[in-house]
C-alpha cells in the first residue's frame, strides 16, 4: 500500500447509481498520472540559468498578458518559458488541468487542444519546434 501512495496520480471517487443500493460498493477509485503524463506534456520545473543558456531562451519571441483565458490548439509543437506569472492549461474534454509558474520549461505537442488561463501580469517565451527537434 505504501508503494501505492508514492505515485503520481489523481485519484477520483466514483459510485454508480445505476447499481441497486444493496449491491453498491463503499467506494470506487479511479486513478488517473497527471495532466502532463496523460497528454505527452514535457516540463522541467524550475529550470536551471545553465538550462536556459543552453536553450537560448533569451531569443525566442516574447509575449506578455494581463489575467485572461482561450482555448487554442497547437498545430506544431511549441516549447514555452515562463518568465513571470502562471498558466493553467485545461485539455479539452478533460475536467482536470495543469498549472505551470514562473521557471518552468513546457513543450507542448503538436495536435494538442487545451483552455489556457493565465495570470495577471504574465511574462512567456515561445519557440515552436518541428518534428524531431531537441
Amino acid at each position: 500500500m505504501a508503494a501505492l501512495s508514492s505515485l503520481p496520480m489523481l485519484c477520483s471517487v466514483l459510485i454508480s447509481k445505476s447499481w441497486p443500493t444493496s449491491h453498491r460498493p463503499l467506494l470506487v477509485t479511479r486513478c488517473l498520472a497527471p495532466v502532463e503524463k496523460r497528454f505527452r506534456l514535457q516540463v522541467e520545473r524550475n529550470a536551471s540559468c545553465s538550462r536556459l543558456k543552453e536553450l537560448r531562451t533569451h531569443r525566442w519571441s516574447r509575449w506578455e498578458t494581463n489575467e485572461c483565458s482561450y482555448a487554442w490548439d497547437w498545430q506544431v509543437d511549441e516549447q514555452v518559458y515562463l518568465v513571470k506569472g502562471s498558466m493553467q492549461v485545461t485539455p479539452k474534454d478533460c475536467q482536470d488541468s495543469a498549472s505551470f509558474c514562473a521557471g518552468d520549461v513546457v513543450r507542448f505537442p503538436k495536435w494538442f487542444c487545451a483552455e489556457l488561463s493565465f495570470g495577471n501580469n504574465t511574462e512567456l517565451r515561445y519557440r515552436f519546434r518541428a518534428h524531431g527537434d531537441d
